[in-house]
């Protein structure tokens, strides 16, 4: 072998390792991430830390290496784990872009709104470690009960964490206690919490449904006694179904009846059942040779399910999932009906007591997707 060859397979060897960008196992950058978790939660819901001068390289650190861990996922991975399923796509491009601007915002000493977006990046953790039992629960040594949050808060970064221990006691405690008299929002949040712990991740009804029915019993007003009734009922109704079908072909099927008996959009007597079509779809979309249509399909009902599932931390999915819908059957009717899903949504969100007030970015999108829908 001559010398000039010999050169040129090294250069063409460096140039190939340095163009590839440096991949990390997702097990080793979930585990990187939970690190940097552990050490930055108690600083951020411990009462003055996360403002103490003693602390500051400390969670820019942190934040850094939570957003530097966050880029390392890539697509392959994503798809590998939960199959053509767009959420966790959507759930680490949007704590990517939360953990940049806490970061930011955090080194030009705007600490409230950096605690703020840091909170709330946990929630797209929520959205994915809450859809179905798949994942390993990660045993972070950080003491819940020591911050203090309302029940539903700290539920939800319980389950965040996938500390599902905690999360039930919280919840429990709270639920069955006579503190959850006083604030009707905060119980119906926290009993919805415990509904999708239940349902999508257990998988077990009894769960939700002996907490239920004491909450129910204490309860004085009517509305909300019927509306706990329907879901004692349909969680009755899941421990007796058998599921016999595949699970595409079960969410349609469970779908249509919870339409047909929804007096509104966002009707929650269905809750349970939304619940279990999100649970059914997410598990359908892990299975592979699908066609394009179940996909948009798949899509535009998880988006409506999502509708009305949006309280307790959903609520950026249903247009994620009517965009996705469009991206993947442009042209078909299916596509059609999520672009009217998605602009209602836009109209909805962007109204008030002065009227309809869309931004300019979300009417430069909308157009960009009715070119797709409407594409020849």
């Amino acid at each position: 072998m001559t010398n000039k060859l010999i050169i040129s397979i090294f250069i063409s060897l460096l140039f190939f390792s340095c163009a590839q960008p440096h991949k990390v196992s997702w097990h080793k950058s979930m585990n990187q991430l939970a690190e940097s978790t552990e050490r930055l939660i108690p600083l951020l819901y411990t009462k003055n830390e996360f403002s103490k001068p003693r602390n500051e390289h400390i969670i820019a650190d942190e934040i850094k290496a939570m957003s530097e861990t966050v880029h390392t996922f890539s697509r392959e991975d994503i798809s590998r784990i939960t199959g053509r399923d767009p959420l966790a796509s959507y759930a680490v491009l949007n704590m990517e872009q939360n953990l940049k601007g806490a970061l930011k915002s955090f080194k030009e000493g705007n600490l409230t709104y950096s605690k703020m977006i840091l909170k709330s990046t946990f929630s797209y953790c929520f959205n994915c470690h809450s859809r179905n039992i798949q994942g390993r629960q990660l045993n972070l040594n950080i003491d819940l009960t020591s911050f203090h949050l309302q029940a539903s808060e700290k539920a939800e970064l319980a389950f965040a964490l996938r500390d599902y221990d905690a999360f039930y006691k919280t919840l429990t405690k709270y639920l069955e206690g006579s503190k959850n008299e006083k604030n009707s929002f905060e119980k119906d949040t926290s009993l919805k919490y415990l509904l999708a712990y239940s349902v999508r991740v257990k998988n077990d009804p009894m769960i939700a449904l002996r907490v239920l029915k004491r909450v129910r019993y204490k309860e004085k007003q009517k509305y909300k006694k019927d509306l706990y009734r329907s879901w004692e009922k349909s969680l009755s109704n899941m421990a007796k179904d058998k599921e016999i079908k595949p699970p595409f072909q079960r969410a349609l099927m469970l779908f249509d009846q919870a339409k047909k008996n929804d007096a509104f959009k966002y009707d929650e007597h269905r809750y349970v059942d939304y619940l279990r079509i999100t649970n059914l779809l997410h598990n359908s979309l892990l299975q592979s040779g699908k066609s394009k249509e179940e996909r948009a399909r798949s899509f535009l009902v998880l988006g409506m399910s999502y509708d009305v599932l949006h309280a307790i931390s959903f609520w950026g999915l249903p247009n994620h999932y009517f965009e996705a819908c469009i991206h993947e059957a442009p042209k078909s009717k299916i596509a059609k009906k999520c672009l009217q899903e998605y602009e209602d949504n836009i109209i909805f969100g962007y109204s008030g007591s002065s009227g309809t007030h869309v931004p300019y970015f979300e009417t430069q999108k909308i157009q960009k997707l009715r070119a797709l829908v409407n594409a020849r």
